[in-house]
């Protein structure tokens, strides 16, 4: 490989890992300090410090893993604190505590902990609205265009061709295939009524979705056609309302993904840091949009990721916070510390779920464009 194709490809990956991580660290710092917190240590990388200075109470490094950041506030941890009912703390008398994280009201800690994942939508925020901007907003034009036919499944019996464009399933109109795939496939073996548009000439079909045992779902034997895109130029108040519903759509078609995986019993298709790179790489090679809108993509799945009421993660620390609120006495060591082991063993469980998709899942680093269609 080049020695200058190698070299973009991994900056391309520092750049993307570094920023997203960085800036989710940037949110726990900035609230921290706004909320009064003693926040010792703010760091760009992991690792051993290159160098660094001291402003006021904090000293600022830069290490030698350039793979995003950290916090360290004091008194970060239940057992750095001595409260009312905190387990087997202890502490120098003469020591102030006072701005320590733990002994601030529960609310301001939820407010740092949340911090983290909402500067990740807001960097996924002013992607989205700086690609609207600059290459405006996609439109799909053939969103509910058939492509294949499958032989001797439902809808080839049913006279569906490819070309059609389906407008209705069962009475509700639809515009995009997701929708379509989703009715059809809540409806096995009931008749269900397509209305398609063929050659602009509306038609009406019967089909009665087959039951797929595998995909556990209805399915009659279609594939959406190779979308055609057309850009739109907006203005800067649709770029930023574009932006917005980018992100909530991302995050509810994730979760509608778990939810299904799960109901179904699967293994959900989780990446891992290797697979990330590899769908990185494809995007430096793709330009700069389609790179801007993968960072985008990133940044939105950790701020999602991190909501999560997982122990360690941030959704979990509000989760802690929320029940010293209702409770008026904090969460105990003891329960927070077995909490956060069964945490961690689902973060790398996660973590190896994810690391073997990666090793066995093929991604086309040559043609970023080209995508298959999923049967529907």
């Amino acid at each position: 490989m080049n020695i200058l194709l190698y070299l973009q490809y991994t900056l391309g990956i520092l750049v993307a890992f570094g920023l997203v991580i960085f800036i989710h660290e940037f949110g726990h710092f900035i609230v921290a300090k706004k909320s009064g917190i003693k926040v010792e240590q703010f760091s760009f990388g992991f690792g051993k410090e290159i160098f660094g200075f001291q402003w006021g109470e904090t000293r600022y490094t830069v290490n030698w893993i350039p793979l995003g950041g950290f916090v360290r506030m004091a008194g970060e941890v239940p057992e750095d604190y001595q409260g009312p009912v905190m387990e087997g703390a202890s502490r120098d008398q003469n020591q102030d505590r006072s701005r320590d994280f733990m002994t601030q009201p529960w609310y301001k800690r939820i407010s740092v902990a949340l911090a983290g994942p909402v500067m990740n939508y807001a960097l996924a925020i002013l992607l989205f609205f700086a690609i609207f901007m600059v290459w405006g907003q996609p439109i799909h034009v053939n969103k509910t265009e058939v492509g294949d036919v499958m032989v001797g499944m439902p809808a080839e019996k049913a006279g569906i061709k490819p070309g059609d464009k389906i407008l209705k399933v069962a009475g509700q109109s639809v515009e995009d295939f997701l929708t379509v795939s989703r009715l059809i496939s809540e409806r096995a073996n009931q008749k269900v009524e397509l209305v398609v548009d063929r050659q602009s000439k509306e038609m009406k079909f019967e089909v009665t979705p087959a039951w797929n045992e595998e995909a556990k779902r209805g399915l009659i034997g279609i594939s959406p056609a190779q979308p055609v895109l057309l850009s739109k130029k907006v203005t800067v108040t649709e770029a930023f309302s574009d932006s917005l519903k980018q992100c909530w759509f991302i995050s509810a078609a994730t979760l509608q993904h778990l939810a299904d995986k799960i109901r179904a019993g699967e293994k959900p298709d989780v990446a891992g840091p290797i697979g990330i790179g590899q769908f990185i790489v494809k995007a430096v090679k793709s330009g700069m949009k389609d790179y801007l809108t993968l960072i985008a993509l990133i940044s939105v799945a950790l701020g999602l990721f991190n909501l999560f009421p997982i122990p360690l993660l941030d959704g979990g620390h509000v989760v802690y916070y929320l029940i010293e609120g209702i409770r008026g006495k904090p969460v105990s060591s003891r329960v927070m510390a077995r909490a956060n082991a069964v945490g961690l063993a689902l973060l790398l469980s996660l973590f190896a779920l994810a690391t073997f998709n990666d090793v066995t899942r093929k991604v086309d680093t040559t043609e970023p464009s080209k995508q298959d269609g999923q049967k529907k």
